[in-house]
């Protein structure tokens, strides 16, 4: 018998932030969720290079998730 394991703290955490923005947004931010390594170093600009968006887009979309700002994301 196969038993899945139930989604610890941090999951849950992480989905309720996804929750907050619209389905647009949750998209740009796969890709860091998916590799947090290749994105955890950067600075806004470069992170939004990297999503190819601007700097004031993940601003919006960290402070929506309920982030003070970027650098508390």
């Amino acid at each position: 018998m196969h038993s899945s394991n139930p989604p610890n703290t941090q999951q849950k955490s992480v989905k309720a932030m996804l929750d907050r923005i619209h389905e647009t947004r949750r998209e740009m931010m796969r890709p860091v969720f998916e590799r947090p390594r290749d994105y955890v170093l950067l600075n806004i600009r470069e992170f939004g290079q990297r999503l190819q968006v601007d700097a004031a887009t993940v601003s919006r979309t960290v402070t929506a998730m309920g982030f003070r700002g970027y650098r508390d994301f």
